[in-house]
C-alpha cells in the first residue's frame, strides 16, 4: 500500500487539519524523492527512514527535517498500532539549537499602522472595505487578543460587547476572552458597518501576504516570514515584560515552555538580564 493512501486513510480516522495533513503529504513525497519512487508501508524500516533522515538534514533547515522526521515517524506509529507494519526501533534523532524568536519594538508596530495611511493602501476592496484602515485595524485587533490569522479573520461583531472580544479559537478549541483597547474598537468601527465581520477580508491568503510585504517595505522594517505571526509574537513579547508568565494564557497554549521556545523575544520580554557583582 502507498504511503500516500495510508496517509488518506490517516486523515480520515484522525482529528487533524488541512494544512497538517499537507505538511505530511510532503514529508511523504520527500521520503520518496529519497528513494526514488512513491514510498510504501513496507519502505517503513529503521534503515530507510534513518537514511532518508540524515539526508534531510544535510538539505533542509533542522527544525524543517525534525517535523518531518514527526509526520512520518506519525504515520509509522499508526500503521504499527494497526498491526499493517512492525513499528519503528531505533530512529535517528534530529537536535535543533533554540530558537531566537524575534518580535516588533512598539515603535515599529506604531510606524506599521502609520503607514497603513500610504497612498498604496488608499484602495476599496471588492466588498467596499478601505484597505488601509482594514490593515490598521487588523494590526490593531492580533496586537490586543494575540490571536492567530485564522480566528482574527473569523471575529464577528456580535462577539465584541463593551470592548470585551470572546471567540473559540479554531485550533485548540478554547474559549478566549480578551480585552481591545478603545482605539481598536474605533478602528473595527471605522470599516463597512453592514459586514458581520469584524474585519471582513475578502481576498485570498496569498494576497494578504503580499500586501504585508508592502507595508513592511514602506515602513522600512523586514518583513519576517511569519506574517501576522510577528505581530502575535510581538503582543506575547510586550505582555510578558508588563506581566511575567502571562504570555502563554494570552497566547492560549496549554505549555508555558512553547511561549518561551517560539514566541517571547528576549530582547522584549527579558530586557534586564542579571550581571555579576562590580569587579574591585
Amino acid at each position: 500500500m502507498l504511503l500516500s493512501n495510508y496517509l488518506d486513510h490517516y486523515a480520515l480516522e484522525n482529528d487533524v487539519t488541512a494544512s497538517t495533513v499537507q505538511q505530511y503529504r510532503w514529508a511523504v513525497n520527500s521520503l520518496g524523492l529519497h528513494i526514488g519512487r512513491p514510498p510504501t508501508l513496507a519502505d517503513l524500516t529503521d534503515a530507510t527512514v534513518n537514511g532518508w533522515i540524515a539526508a534531510r538534514v544535510d538539505k533542509v533547515s533542522r527544525w524543517t527535517a525534525r517535523s518531518q522526521r514527526g509526520a512520518i515517524l506519525a504515520l509509522w506509529r499508526d500503521a504499527a498500532e494497526a498491526g499493517v507494519v512492525p513499528g519503528p526501533g531505533k530512529i535517528r534523532p534530529v537536535k535543533c539549537a533554540e530558537l531566537d524568536p524575534r518580535a516588533f519594538l512598539l515603535s515599529e508596530i506604531a510606524k506599521l499602522i502609520d503607514c497603513t495611511g500610504h497612498a498604496s493602501f488608499d484602495r476599496q476592496l471588492p466588498n467596499g472595505v478601505h484597505q488601509g484602515k482594514l490593515t490598521a485595524a487588523v494590526i490593531l485587533v492580533a496586537y490586543d487578543s494575540g490571536l492567530r490569522k485564522g480566528d482574527l479573520w473569523r471575529i464577528r461583531r456580535d462577539q465584541i460587547t463593551d470592548g470585551t472580544l470572546c471567540v473559540v479559537a479554531a485550533k485548540s478549541g478554547r474559549v478566549k476572552v480578551c480585552r481591545l483597547r478603545e482605539r481598536t474598537t474605533a478602528a473595527i468601527d471605522a470599516l463597512h458597518p453592514r459586514q458581520t465581520l469584524a474585519l471582513p477580508w475578502c481576498l485570498c491568503a496569498t494576497q494578504w501576504l503580499i500586501w504585508w510585504r508592502r507595508l513592511c517595505d514602506v515602513a522600512g522594517l523586514p518583513h519576517f516570514r511569519a506574517g501576522l505571526q510577528q505581530i502575535r509574537r510581538s503582543s506575547a513579547s510586550h505582555l510578558e515584560r508588563e506581566c511575567p508568565g502571562s504570555a502563554s494564557r494570552h497566547l492560549g497554549h496549554s505549555s508555558p515552555e512553547l511561549a518561551r521556545k517560539h514566541y517571547l523575544d528576549r530582547r522584549i520580554a527579558f530586557p534586564e538580564a542579571p550581571l555579576p557583582p562590580e569587579i574591585g
